[in-house]
């Protein structure tokens, strides 16, 4: 225990700032220029307290992507449960990325950053597990759909890459242009996009 004792119903509330200072501090700075001492300033704590609670700046890293991976589960698994059209999966899937999205955006960042920056710039962590879980709910919505005659019998990796087309336009509108970033109606008009296609009707 660090030499200051935190009372047991504080610890959540200190442990949740150390977390969102350094993912503010990693997306800003990067992971690698970011230290110790600029997390526990930021954080109003000491270097005791994020030791004991994280072990190292390798550890608030991994609980950031530990969060993430935990909402980002919980909202696949609720888009598959739900009753519902093929459409509206996969419109609440869409919605659901952009939310958990924008929410988190510094944790985005973050992960986003490690995953496409050099491999020395932050500590391992399986990246391709986010992807192969969403191409698994997808793919299982579109086979569904397909089955229920509410999706053309076409190539299930080509609907599943228009899909994902309309999740990182989404997504990275965000990231590298909010000023332009898409909103949740926005996204609707393009998700219609998709479900109608871009032919006029006496050409389809």
């Amino acid at each position: 225990m660090p030499k200051e004792k935190i009372p047991k119903e504080q610890e959540t509330i200190v442990k949740r700032r150390i977390v969102e200072c350094a993912a503010r501090l990693f997306a800003s700075k990067g992971y690698a220029a970011t230290s110790v001492r600029e997390i526990v300033s930021s954080a109003g704590v000491t270097a005791p307290v994020l030791y004991y609670y994280f072990k190292s700046k390798e550890g608030i890293f991994l609980e950031i992507t530990k969060e993430g991976r935990k909402q980002f589960d919980e909202m696949l698994s609720s888009v598959q449960s739900m009753q519902g059209s093929a459409r509206e999966k996969i419109t609440l899937l869409v919605l659901g990325m952009l939310r958990i999205h924008r929410k988190h955006i510094d944790a985005a960042r973050v992960i986003h950053s490690a995953f496409f920056g050099p491999p020395e710039g932050a500590p391992d962590f399986d990246f391709k597990v986010f992807h192969a879980n969403l191409i698994s709910t997808l793919t299982s919505i579109v086979e569904k759909g397909m089955k229920d005659g509410e999706i053309a019998k076409i190539n299930p990796g080509a609907i599943n890459g228009a899909v994902l087309g309309v999740i990182g336009h989404c997504l990275d509108s965000e990231l590298f242009f909010p000023e332009l970033a898409v909103d949740e109606r926005q996204a609707l008009e393009i998700i219609d996009v998709l479900f109608r296609g871009i032919l006029p009707r006496d050409a389809q």
